[in-house]
Order: C-alpha cells, then structure tokens, then sequence
C-alpha cells in the first residue's frame, strides 16, 4: 500500500480539526458560582473587575455590588488590561472573552447572585457569611421567598 504525502498530511489535518473540537476555545470565558465571586469582591482580589451586560434598566433595578454598566456594544470594542480579571453578568447573552484576559461570567446570572449569596439558604458557615456581608439574609429550613428582587431592592445596593 502506497501512501502519499497528501493522503498523510490530510490525515493530519482532519485529526488536529476533530481533536480542536473537544479542546475548546482559547478565548471563551469560565463559569464561576455567586459564592466564589462574593468571595472574591469581599477579599478584594487584585484587578477584579465585574461587568454587567445586561439592560440599563435591570442595572437599575438591581446589580451586584461594586459592579460596573457597559452596554454590549461598547464591551466587544473597549480595552481592558491584560492583567485584569473580568467577571460578565449578561443573563443569556453569549459574549466572547477576549484574547490576553482571564475572563469568566456568572453562572445563573443575577438571579444565582440573588438565590445563593442575597438570599441564600446557607449550607456553611461561610455561606452565611457572605450573605450577611453583602446585606442578605441567609435562612434556615424550608422558608419561601415571595419576590426576591423586592427583597433585595429596599436594602439598596
């Protein structure tokens, strides 16, 4: 059986092609939990920065503390420094990372934020705590929420 080069080389190709598949995108953001992010702004951890992408009107009516506006537009051309860590809130929107930066968005969007660190049914201690910081009520048992962004919106923000 005679191979040619061609044969060899487009071998090659279709398995670093089918092997790109499964690896993933260098550029596409990670998941990270409202606890881990609550974590995070409380530690203060060094260049963080948190977008949020969602409407003017939602940023409004709630968003996560310390968080900053950015309409989508102006997200996809602004400069951010490489060293910075990027955390997107955009409730469904899917926004590519961008190259050089370590990006993640909220997993669960602002309603994660609002079920486990504002109004979290703490399974720690630390959950608790969190919580507490960022002026939610952590419960105990089986308690029912009514309207959790109401809840939320009389602490202020």
């Amino acid at each position: 059986m005679k191979f040619s080069l061609h044969r060899v080389l487009a071998g090659l190709a279709l398995a670093a092609g089918l092997l790109a598949v499964f690896a993933g995108s260098p550029y596409a953001a990670k998941p990270v939990s409202a606890l881990e992010l609550a974590r995070w702004i409380k530690d203060r951890k060094p260049g963080l920065r948190v977008i949020d992408l969602r409407s003017a009107a939602d940023f409004e009516n709630y968003h996560v503390p310390g968080a900053q506006h950015v309409a989508l537009e102006a997200f996809e051309s602004a400069a951010f420094h490489p060293d910075e860590t990027l955390v997107l809130i955009s409730d469904g929107m899917i926004v590519r990372a961008m190259r050089n930066h370590n990006v993640y968005f909220l997993r669960g969007g602002i309603h994660e934020w609002l079920d486990a660190v504002m109004n979290s049914k703490a399974a720690s201690q630390e959950a608790a705590a969190l919580s507490r910081y960022f002026g939610g009520v952590p419960r105990t048992g089986d308690v029912k929420r009514s309207n959790t962004a109401a809840a939320v919106r009389r602490r202020g923000c």
